[in-house]
């Protein structure tokens, strides 16, 4: 026989590989609870505030009275204060597409739409970013570098917490790793203390990254917890509402004018078309910025990574 048609003679007619219609997320982390999460304190919208920082002021309120004599008068008490300030700045992504990646894609992978929703959860994972920073910055400080995070420098940090009378959720956020680590840490532990995993009801904030509850306290992961002493360590931190404020600002759209779409959260996304270049810019930006409001109510847990 001879001259039969098969697939491998027709090079000329047929793709090497073909590519399926079905186009799949690479793994990656959005872990995106802390994103506005009720421990972090928000302290406005700068937005026709006529300055990008917010100054946030702190006074004492934990004064006694003192016993004072038959007919003799009280002493002035000064009032205790302070403040710290929030900076909002600008953030943002930006995507290029070509006419041509445009025109030839068969599965999506350019549409301007996709990528345009992304931008949410670009300013989700910077948020996270921010603040992970600050978690790892508390003067206070347990754990043992290139030591495995354990349940021991839990309970420390909660104690640590206790005596700086700090009150409210406490809320720890730990690099992947150490959050196994205190897992597997936890499974040496005897007794009636157990952790909680997820339920339908615990799932309240809705995104990716929450753990569970431990001993009344909130475990949230991200791989964006910063590296410590060159890399060796993980700089997560435990806190309560109080360590860590935050302030963001609305930006002025005019979708008829300048092609601009108002996200969730107050991402603002313009898509710009280049005719000469025949490119689609699509630029997502989010206003926001954090600081440390009062370094007692954390505790920085500085462990093996």
């Amino acid at each position: 026989m001879a001259n039969e048609i098969v697939y491998s003679g027709l090079g000329d007619l047929r793709l090497a590989e073909d590519l399926n219609r079905a186009l799949e997320i690479l793994v990656a982390d959005l872990s995106t609870a802390l994103w506005g999460h009720e421990a972090l304190m928000y302290k406005g919208d700068l937005s026709g505030s006529a300055s990008s920082v917010t100054k946030v002021g702190q006074i004492g309120v934990a004064d006694r009275m003192a016993a004072v004599a038959e007919l003799a008068s009280p002493s002035n008490t000064a009032i205790t204060d302070d403040s710290y300030q929030i900076t909002v700045s600008r953030q943002a992504l930006q995507r290029t597409l070509s006419g041509l990646a445009i025109l030839t894609d068969s599965i999506n992978s350019t549409q301007v739409g996709l990528w345009a929703q992304q931008m949410i959860m670009a300013a989700a994972l910077r948020f996270v970013e921010v603040v992970a920073a600050l978690v790892g910055g508390f003067t206070a400080t347990v754990g043992t570098t290139t030591v495995d995070l354990d349940v021991d420098n839990v309970f420390e940090a909660q104690f640590a917490l206790t005596n700086a009378n700090a009150s409210g959720q406490p809320v720890c956020l730990l690099y992947p790793q150490q959050f196994t680590d205190f897992q597997s840490s936890l499974r040496a532990e005897t007794g009636v203390i157990q952790f909680q995993t997820p339920s339908a009801e615990m799932l309240m904030f809705g995104s990716p990254g929450y753990k569970g509850r431990w001993n009344g306290i909130d475990f949230l992961t991200s791989s964006l917890v910063p590296t410590a002493n060159a890399g060796a360590d993980s700089a997560g931190g435990m806190f309560v509402r109080g360590a860590i404020g935050w302030a963001d600002a609305t930006q002025t759209v005019q979708s008829a004018l300048n092609n601009a779409i108002l996200m969730a959260r107050k991402v603002v996304v313009r898509i710009d078309e280049d005719i000469s270049a025949d490119t689609v810019k699509i630029v997502g930006s989010y206003y926001f910025g954090a600081a440390q409001a009062q370094d007692s109510l954390g505790v920085s847990m500085i462990t093996d990574r």
